[in-house]
């Protein structure tokens, strides 16, 4: 069975971060082969982090999740997805 630091950064293309609150720092909290893992992966940092800026980048998707003033400490947050340019 391979470990994660085994496979090749190429082969995980899609990047969530986690920016600080200074927003000078950046900690990589995922990386992932697929948009959709990618994609869950920022939905759930968005949630546990509310008041932290969190991206997610890869080919084709740069999304950010900007925090809002009154966002609650933790709870439930609807996620939305902007389309990408190019896909149907």
């Amino acid at each position: 069975m391979r470990q994660a630091e085994d496979v090749p950064n190429e082969h995980l293309p899609y990047t969530v971060d986690l920016w600080a609150e200074d927003e000078l720092t950046v900690r990589c909290l995922a990386r992932a082969a697929e948009r959709s893992i990618a994609l869950m992966a920022f939905d759930a940092a968005a949630v546990s982090y509310p008041r932290r800026a969190v991206t997610v980048r890869g080919p084709g998707l740069n999304e950010t999740y900007q925090p809002r003033e009154e966002a609650p400490e933790r709870g439930h947050m609807a996620a939305e997805h902007a389309p990408s340019a190019g896909l149907v």
